[in-house]
C-alpha cells in the first residue's frame, strides 16, 4: 500500500471516530437534558368517586419539546394553582376554568399557561379585578368535570365565572371509552341518563393498571436514540405549517402515517358513538349550568378544536392514506366542523354563553400552535387561547 492510500484511509477513519464521537456526546447530552420526564412523575391518586384527582406538592417537569424544566405546584383542592382564599375573602371576580390536559397543561410553564395569560390580560387595566383558577385535570371528561365542580363547592371554592373549556374527546371520556379502541375505561365514573335527562350513576371507578388508564404501568425507556427523536419532533412541529413539504415527502416515498384513528374521529362520526355521546355531553353541560345558576355564577363554554381541524391541509391527505376507504375519515372530511356545529347548537338551546376557538387558531394556522406527537398546545397556542377568551370576556 502506498503512502498516499495510507494517508487517505488514515483521514477517512479520523473522520469516521470524529463523528461516531460527536454523535455519542451529543446523544448523551439529549438523553441527559432533553428526554422527557412527564411520563413518569407520579402525582395522581385513585378516587373512589371522580377516577383520579392530583396529589398537593411541587413537581418537576421536563417536556419533550423542551430543554428546560419547569415546576408545577398541586394546591390542596388538588388543582394546579396558587392556594385559594375563601369566597369571601377574594379580591374581585374569579373564574373557575374546568377542563382536561388542555387546560392543565402538564408540558407548559405556569407563567405561559392560557389560564395564567388570561388572569394577566384581564387584570392590565384594573389589577385584581379578577383571579383565574386552573382546574384542568388530564384525562377527565364533563361529567368528571361537574364532580369536581361540586366537590370544590362543598370546600368553599366557587367562582363568579365558571368557564368550561370542552375538548374534542370529551365525547369519548363522558362514555368512558379509550381513545384508541372505544374498550372501556374502568377509572371513570360511569354515568348514563335517566328518563328526567339528570346523570345517573352507573358505575364508579375502579382502579385498573393497565396502559389504556391513568394508572398505566411505568415502563422502561426505549432503545431509540434521542437525537433522532429530537429530530423527529422538531421536524413534525415545523411540518404542521407545511402541507406542501408534506406532500412532496410522501412523493419521494417516505409516507407519514397516523398510529390510530384520532379521537376526533372515532368520537365524532361513528353513528353509534355519536348517538351515545350527545346526549351525555348535553346533560353534563346542562348540569354544569344548573350548578353555576345555584352559585349565582355565569358558566360560559367554549371549544377547543382538534390540530387535524386546524390543520386540515396537513394533517388531511395523511388521513386519507393511512386509512383509504375508512368511512369514518370520509364522513369527517364530508363535515369537518361537526362539533362545533353541535355543541353551538346546545348552548344555543340551553343559553349559554359559547365561544368557538376554530376561528382564531385557524386563522394563526400559519404558525406552530400544537406540540406535535403530543397534540397539546405549544405556548404560541396558549397566548392565541388566553387573547380569544379575554376578548369574549371582556
Amino acid at each position: 500500500m502506498n503512502n498516499k492510500l495510507k494517508i487517505f484511509f488514515y483521514y477517512v477513519l479520523m473522520i469516521i471516530i470524529t463523528s461516531a464521537v460527536c454523535f455519542l456526546m451529543a446523544e448523551y447530552m439529549f438523553a441527559r437534558y432533553y428526554y422527557s420526564n412527564i411520563s413518569y412523575v407520579k402525582n395522581k391518586e385513585f378516587d373512589p368517586e371522580i377516577g383520579w384527582v392530583y396529589l398537593p406538592g411541587k413537581y418537576t417537569i421536563k417536556s419533550i419539546h423542551s430543554i428546560r424544566t419547569h415546576e408545577i405546584y398541586i394546591n390542596k383542592h388538588g388543582l394546579r394553582s396558587k392556594e385559594i382564599e375563601n369566597a369571601g375573602e377574594m379580591k374581585g371576580k374569579r373564574i373557575i376554568v374546568l377542563g382536561d390536559s388542555f387546560t392543565f397543561a402538564n408540558g407548559i410553564r405556569n407563567e405561559d399557561i392560557f389560564t395564567t395569560r388570561l388572569e394577566n390580560i384581564l387584570n392590565a387595566k384594573q389589577p385584581d379585578s379578577y383571579q383565574v383558577i386552573n382546574a384542568g385535570a388530564e384525562g377527565y371528561g364533563n361529567v368528571q368535570e361537574l364532580l369536581l365542580m361540586r366537590r370544590l363547592a362543598d370546600n368553599n371554592v366557587t367562582g363568579n365565572i365558571y368557564l368550561l373549556m370542552l375538548f374534542i374527546n370529551d365525547i369519548l371520556d363522558n362514555l368512558c371509552y379509550s381513545y384508541g379502541d372505544n374498550t372501556e375505561n374502568l377509572v371513570q365514573p360511569k354515568y348514563i341518563l335517566n328518563e328526567n335527562k339528570r346523570l345517573v350513576l352507573l358505575r364508579p371507578p375502579k382502579k385498573e393498571i393497565n396502559e389504556n388508564t391513568e394508572f398505566a404501568p411505568v415502563t422502561k425507556r426505549g432503545n431509540r436514540f434521542k437525537i433522532f427523536e429530537v429530530m423527529k419532533n422538531k421536524i413534525s412541529s415545523y411540518l404542521q405549517t407545511r402541507p406542501d413539504l408534506v406532500y412532496y415527502i410522501n412523493k419521494v416515498g417516505y409516507n407519514v402515517k397516523f398510529p390510530r384513528v384520532p379521537g376526533l374521529i372515532s368520537g365524532w362520526y361513528d353513528e353509534k358513538t355519536l348517538k351515545e355521546g350527545v346526549p351525555i355531553l348535553k346533560g353534563a353541560i346542562r348540569e354544569i349550568k344548573h350548578e353555576a345558576e345555584n352559585k349565582h355564577a355565569l358558566l360560559i363554554v367554549s371549544l377547543i378544536p382538534s390540530p387535524i381541524q386546524v390543520y386540515p391541509e396537513v394533517y388531511g391527505p395523511i388521513l386519507k392514506r393511512t386509512f383509504s376507504e375508512n368511512k369514518l375519515v370520509e364522513n369527517w372530511l364530508s363535515e369537518k366542523l361537526l362539533p362545533q356545529r353541535t355543541v353551538k347548537e346546545i348552548c344555543e338551546e340551553l343559553n349559554i354563553p359559547y365561544l368557538d376557538l376554530y376561528e382564531d387558531l385557524h386563522a394563526n394556522n400559519n404558525k406552530e400552535l400544537y406540540i406535535p406527537n403530543e397534540g397539546h398546545f405549544n405556548e404560541r397556542g396558549h397566548r392565541v387561547v388566553a387573547e380569544s377568551l379575554a376578548n369574549y370576556i371582556n
